[in-house]
Parts: C-alpha cells; structure tokens; sequence
C-alpha cells in the first residue's frame, strides 16, 4: 500500500490523514504514510472554547504535525473565536460552515475569486 500512496505523491497528489485522533486514524500513521496533511477531527474543535483539555490536545497534534513536517487542517471551524485560537496554535489550515457551507464547484469557485479574508 506505501508504494501505491508513494506513485500518487509522485504525481503531484497530496494526501491526508482524515479525523485525526478517532478512529482508525493513529500515531503510526503520521510516520508510516507520506502524508502532506493531518486533519484534525471536528469533535475536538467543537470543544476547544469550553474545554482546556482539548485545547491542549489540539496544540499537542499541531505540534506533533509540524516537527513532522506536515500542515495541520482544522475540520468544523464554525466560529471566528475558533479561528483565532487555530491561529495563535499555527494551524494553517481550516474547514467548516465559519467559512461557508457545502458549495457546488462553481459556488466554490466564485467564493474563491471573491478573495474573502478571515
């Protein structure tokens, strides 16, 4: 399976480990699959304003990701208060209705050419 993931990287492809820190997603994969990004799951960013704990776990994987050298994805960013603690952690990237609910590809597009800053 390394070999096939490995081809896809030589092709320009970027891969990411999907709802980091539940289910099936593990530490071994940060270190086994030439991964690009870690998302981290949306039941901790749901969390991170009223749970110092979880706070604390998303700065422990933002972390872990970076020394690794691989870019970090908030999933289910649903507040600016949310985004702003993303930030000061050096998450550099971030999903969720905050930004814009499911687009279509040219939804998607015109949002893009609009060039929002958050």
């Amino acid at each position: 399976m390394t070999a096939a993931i490995l081809q896809l990287r030589e092709m320009g492809i970027e891969l990411s480990i999907d709802d980091f820190g539940t289910g099936y997603s593990s530490l071994g994969g940060l270190y086994n699959f030439p991964i690009n990004v870690l998302k981290i799951d949306r039941s901790f960013i749901s969390l991170m304003g009223t749970n110092s704990k979880n706070l604390e776990i998303i700065e422990i994987i933002v972390t872990l990701a970076h020394k690794l050298g691989v870019d970090v994805l908030a999933e289910g960013v649903e507040t600016k208060e949310q985004l702003l603690l993303l930030r000061k952690l050096n998450c550099q990237y971030g999903q969720g209705h905050f930004f814009s609910v499911p687009l279509n590809s040219s939804a998607a597009e015109a949002l893009i050419m609009e060039n929002p800053q958050w």
